[in-house]
């Protein structure tokens, strides 16, 4: 039995009245538990190769190691996953672990603005940086908890109609969406 068939064992059994959504769920989503398997096993290689060699190179590590990931599926059903935290694979795949931390995020394209949500945990509202450079928001931090995430924007924007929120380590920015090609460039956010 895999860890994740525990997972569910234990909340089928704390919670019986989510049965009938975990069997739909599953039923849905065949070969589900073959990706979460070959997912953690590869987490789990790729895991001990990176304190292995922190180890051997005897760097000091004082920050965590912090690694996570969202799944979202679109309105096709495509799957698509977000990683986030300070571990990142190059392009021989091998992991190392960087000084800022890509938070989760959630974009939401909606009709007439899109939508994205940060989370940022640990940092005041004075130390967020938010810039939309032609098709991208760049949000950065200059606190002791450094985050840095590049997020490009497929719809075009209106880019000084930007608003943002900061409230209990979760950033919400509002950007309307334009038809018109003329708004490029940078524009700096402020967080109200």
């Amino acid at each position: 039995m895999t860890d994740i068939d525990e997972f569910f064992n234990r909340i089928k059994s704390r919670y019986p009245f989510f049965i009938p959504l975990f069997n739909d769920l599953f039923r849905d989503l065949d070969g589900f538990d073959e990706i979460f398997e070959d997912f953690e096993h590869e987490m789990n290689t790729d895991l001990a190769k990176m304190i292995n060699k922190i180890e051997s190179e005897n760097q000091d590590r004082s920050e965590p190691f912090i690694y996570g990931y969202s799944i979202n599926i679109d309105e096709n059903g495509k799957a698509e996953i977000n990683e986030f935290g300070n571990i990142k694979a190059d392009s021989d795949e091998n992991l190392e672990v960087t000084e800022s931390r890509e938070p989760l995020i959630d974009l939401i394209d909606g009709k007439n603005s899109i939508a994205v949500v940060i989370e940022i945990p640990g940092v005041e509202k004075s130390d967020i940086k938010i810039e939309i450079k032609e098709s991208k928001l760049v949000v950065s931090t200059t606190s002791s908890k450094n985050y840095y995430k590049e997020i490009p924007l497929e719809s075009k924007i209106i880019s000084n109609s930007a608003r943002a929120k900061y409230n209990n380590g979760i950033l919400e920015i509002i950007i309307n969406k334009d038809n018109n090609d003329d708004d490029e460039g940078k524009h700096i956010v402020a967080i109200e």
